[in-house]
């Protein structure tokens, strides 16, 4: 079909007739069948009929795509990658909010942090925004691993908060370091769930945590909140997210 560089369909020379001319069905029959081949064979911009063949780009991009939902649906580059959304720094504060959050699936805090008092540090999730934030007694379940020298030491409970550092915290005004993936944030599903990394000093020496822990309830969460178990927190963090 003779398209132009804009996908433009031309009609073809010779098939324009002038009143009075007579029809040829040898010149137009043919070229009404090839058209309506070709037309059919053509994607309409409704989507109205699927493809039947791979597509070969030739190196060009589709562009302007919207998020994936289904399972078999194309996922744009933003559902992929980590995409920065705060980095902040606090002093003395005994809560640090990040909210606007629903259009995450994952999430990614990374930071470090000094504590006034030698306390565990933890996280809340909320499902209003950062209105309120869920602390019930049950609202989580939490597993620890720690290790310091050739000692290790592992609990688990169901507990008000989650875990990025155990309630027998580092030793009071040294730094701290964490990571903390969290997943399937925005979904209504039962979590999300949230595993991190610790390391910081108790009585001088080094010492590491794993953490994991889930929301005890299937509501998407859309804020985080980040705090010291007592006293205040001075530091910085690093959150990330991908999107979906």
């Amino acid at each position: 079909m003779p398209d132009d560089s804009g996908g433009i369909y031309t009609v073809p020379a010779g098939t324009i007739v002038n009143t009075g001319d007579t029809l040829l069905p040898s010149q137009h029959n043919p070229w009404a069948v090839d058209n309506a081949t070709a037309m059919s064979a053509r994607f309409s911009k409704d989507g109205r009929a699927p493809a039947t063949g791979n597509w070969n780009l030739n190196g060009f991009k589709i562009t302007n795509g919207g998020a994936a939902t289904a399972a078999t649906d194309f996922v744009i580059k933003s559902q992929m990658a980590w995409e920065l959304i705060s980095e902040s720094t606090f002093t003395a504060v005994a809560t640090f909010d990040f909210i606007n959050l629903s259009a995450f699936r994952k999430l990614r805090l990374t930071g470090n942090a000094s504590l006034s008092s030698a306390v565990g540090l933890y996280l809340l999730t909320s499902s209003n925004n950062g209105s309120s934030f869920d602390n019930g007694a049950s609202d989580y379940s939490i597993q620890n691993i720690g290790a310091q020298g050739a000692g290790l030491t592992a609990s688990s409970a169901v507990s008000t908060a989650l875990n990025i550092s155990s309630p027998v915290g580092v030793d009071a005004s040294t730094q701290a370091t964490f990571s903390v993936v969290i997943n399937i944030f925005n979904a209504a599903v039962t979590g999300p769930h949230v595993i991190s990394q610790f390391m910081g000093f108790k009585t001088g020496s080094i010492f590491s945590e794993f953490n994991a822990g889930i929301r005890n309830s299937a509501v998407a969460r859309n804020a985080l909140r980040l705090f010291p178990g007592a006293g205040t927190m001075t530091g910085n963090v690093t959150l990330e997210g991908i999107r979906g």
